[in-house]
This record gives C-alpha cells, structure tokens and sequence, in this order.
C-alpha cells in the first residue's frame, strides 16, 4: 500500500496527508535515454501540477479537477491525490552509460532500494540483460510485491524472461515485435498500439508500451489509474506533449 507523507512535506494548504507512489524506473548500460527518462518527466511533472501539494488549481491550464477534489477556495476538499516517488534503480551503485554516452546515477541499486508500487522496466540493447540472472531473479521477486508492473519498449523482453508476462497482451517496439512473438510464442504480441494493459496471474495490473516516446503516453496512463485522468491531462498540458490515449 501507498505510504503518506505529512503536512510539513507539501504546500501547508494541503488539509489531510498526501498518499505516496514509489515508483523504481529499472535502468542499465546502453539503455535507451527516453525509455526512462520520459516516464520520470511524466510522474515528477505530475507532482508539480498536483493541487495536493501546490494548493491551488493552476487555472492557466484550463484543465480543472472535478469538484469532488477541489473547492473554490482552490484547496483540497475530498482525498488527495498521491505524490509520486520517483527513483531510477541499477544492478549496482555506479554511474552506467545510456545510449548516445549519456552518464546517469542510479539512486538505488537492486539490493538496497525502497518498497516500489510500480516497478518499470526499461528498453534498450537488452539482450545482455536477458542473461543476467541476477536481475531478471529480482524482476521476478519485486514484481510479486508491486501494485502494477510496466515496460517501455524492449524492457518486455526482460519481463519476459522473469516470467511476469507469460501469455498475456503486450507489445514492444515496432522492430522487436516479431522476436517477442518468436521467442515468447505464448504472448500474445500487439502492434500498431502505443500501450497494452492486461494483469499478471497474480492479479497484478501490467502494462507494456511501444517503442520510446509511448513510454510517455503509458506512463500518463498510470497517472491516470493512480490519480484520475484531470490530472493526467493537466501533466500532458504542461509538458507540451499532444498525449496518443
């Protein structure tokens, strides 16, 4: 379950406490830089919309909430919608390079990292990753606790692999599409979508998205089922991003 957090840690208009959303963006040498980094501008863009923690409404964007979640005072009148927690996670502690060079840091590595709601997989030259035994064991211990699992692009090869998706709907890439299908021949691989969503054995909600930038569109849909799709289409307004739903 979500945690909280108090009123000293969001704008004092806030009345009640914020829920928060921990949410573990996998990430790994050669990963391809939008897979996470679009999904991580989504939910921390989110947060800076959120009138749980603004306190206001911000009536620029032309997007209001529901009356249900804010009054005409511009303050929170119902439950508040949750922060998202957002942290990048490697194998290891030390700095990796993603595609094209760029230098990233992990915040946690996947031994010592916090409790995750919504563990996301990232793509990228994922074959050495397949072989890793190490983290597909993790990918397939994590995802057991998580609300909701999730892959951008060729990060489905991974879940795969750790048998979070065994025969569900999903999709990947458009120039991975036929090796999902031939190396995986119980998934049932979509193409020409941005995002599929269906649920794991357990019950479990997850979700695979196409190639890099539908990292965005699906990550705007988790804010969507975590907050409500106000909020959602207020964090699409303000990353100037025309949202595929």
């Amino acid at each position: 379950m979500p945690t909280s957090i108090g009123p000293n840690d969001v704008s004092s208009t806030s009345r009640y406490l914020v829920p928060v959303i921990t949410v573990g963006i996998y990430v790994y040498p050669q990963v391809e830089v939008l897979d996470f980094a679009g999904p991580f501008e989504v939910f921390t863009t989110a947060n800076r919309v959120n009138p749980a923690l603004t306190g206001k409404t911000h009536p620029s964007l032309q997007i209001p909430l529901s009356a249900q979640d804010v009054d005409t005072s511009h303050r929170i009148s119902s439950s508040p919608l949750p922060r998202f927690n957002v942290h990048l996670i490697g194998q290891h502690p030390h700095t990796i390079h993603a595609r094209g060079g760029l230098a990233i840091t992990p915040s946690y590595d996947i031994h010592n990292h916090p409790k995750l709601d919504i563990l996301l997989i990232s793509g990228g030259h994922h074959d050495p990753e397949m072989n890793n035994v190490e983290v597909i064991e993790w990918i397939k211990h994590i995802s057991s606790d998580c609300q909701l699992i999730a892959s951008v692009c060729t990060g489905a090869f991974l879940l795969a692999q750790a048998n979070v998706i065994q025969s569900q709907q999903v999709t990947t890439h458009w120039d991975d599409i036929a090796e999902l299908a031939e190396r995986f021949p119980m998934l049932k691989v979509n193409s020409d979508v941005r995002w599929v969503s269906d649920s794991t054995h357990s019950g479990q909600t997850v979700m695979t998205s196409a190639g890099i930038s539908a990292g965005i569109d699906m990550a705007l849909e988790i804010v969507t089922k975590f907050t409500n799709l106000a909020l959602a289409q207020r964090t699409a307004k303000q990353m100037d991003y025309h949202w595929l739903r």
